[in-house]
């Protein structure tokens, strides 16, 4: 499931990033009121901006993954609920319809298109389903802690 994490997707972003980062870092090393850290990062943000990744940046890393292991092993994840930006031009669900115009344009065939629509991820599924049906069928129900499992203090 390809996530659109504008770090994950670009260079350029990751870096951005890292140098914001590293700017936290330095402000906390020297001392400065965590109350005034955020107004600080706000400005030195003003002052260096943060590069946005975009639609391409994901059919760029959509590519590289087809490359490695074939679109059949492809799907969207997007991860919309868990970054706080988002490519440019990937804003939401509906811009759906554009990454697949993309990658139509790069010469993604019919099959390849539904395997990473969902295809995919449905295959994931029935695959888990008929293991755990198997497993329900030979196997008891593991009544482990995970503290056990870890080898927690109690393990």
């Amino acid at each position: 499931m390809v996530t659109f994490v504008p770090s994950f997707v670009n260079e350029n972003v990751r870096e951005s990033f890292q140098r914001l980062d590293a700017e936290r870092r330095r402000l906390m090393a020297a001392g400065t009121a965590p109350e005034e850290i955020r107004g600080r990062l706000m400005a030195w943000r003003s002052e260096n901006p943060v590069a946005q990744a975009v639609l391409s940046d994901v059919a760029d890393h959509i590519d590289h993954i087809r490359a490695l292991i074939g679109a059949a092993h492809l799907g969207i994840g997007s991860d919309y609920d868990g970054i706080p930006t988002v490519p440019v031009g990937l804003e939401d669900a509906s811009t759906f319809p554009d990454l697949f115009v993309e990658l139509v344009r790069r010469g993604y065939s019919d099959d390849e298109l539904k395997d990473i629509a969902g295809r995919s991820f449905l295959r994931a599924m029935r695959a888990a389903e008929a293991t755990a049906r198997r497993l329900q069928a030979t196997e008891p129900p593991a009544d482990d802690l995970i503290e056990e499992l870890d080898g927690g203090e109690n393990g």
